[in-house]
């Protein structure tokens, strides 16, 4: 039987994302915060499956990764400035974008020299690919 045993490195550094909404400025949970898992399901719920799914995922992404006492400023804040869906779909996914790229960042602090490869970014307004192929 062959096995592969994948080893890594705990994650010592972590960033809080923020963003800024006609100047409201908001900031997300710290990147260590979140598993590699947990980022992984916002994306696919980001991507995959229809706009209702999308919208429920989007909804989900902002109620938890927004600190919980934020979470309704930044509704109000939403709803007072008319921000369009388009930019809360833009905002959901550069938050993602930033806990994607978090190990790129952490590695390239690292002292020893190794680097951590990341998934390339990702643009969630972008439906997935027709998953027939003809090939």
């Amino acid at each position: 039987m062959v096995r592969k045993v994948f080893e890594f490195e705990a994650t010592l550094y972590s960033e809080t994302p923020e963003f800024e909404i006609k100047g409201e400025v908001f900031y997300c949970r710290p990147t260590d915060d979140l598993s590699s898992i947990e980022v992984l399901d916002y994306l696919a719920g980001l991507t995959g499956g229809g706009g209702i799914a999308r919208i429920q995922t989007m909804i989900k992404l902002f109620n938890e990764f927004i600190p919980e006492g934020d979470v309704p400023r930044f509704r109000k804040t939403v709803k007072d400035k008319k921000v369009p869906l388009s930019t809360l779909n833009e905002i959901a996914g550069w938050v993602l974008d930033e806990y994607l790229n978090f190990p790129t960042r952490a590695a390239e602090q690292s002292s020893n020299g190794s680097t951590t490869a990341a998934p390339p970014n990702v643009d969630v307004s972008t439906p997935p690919p027709d998953e027939t192929s003809t090939s």
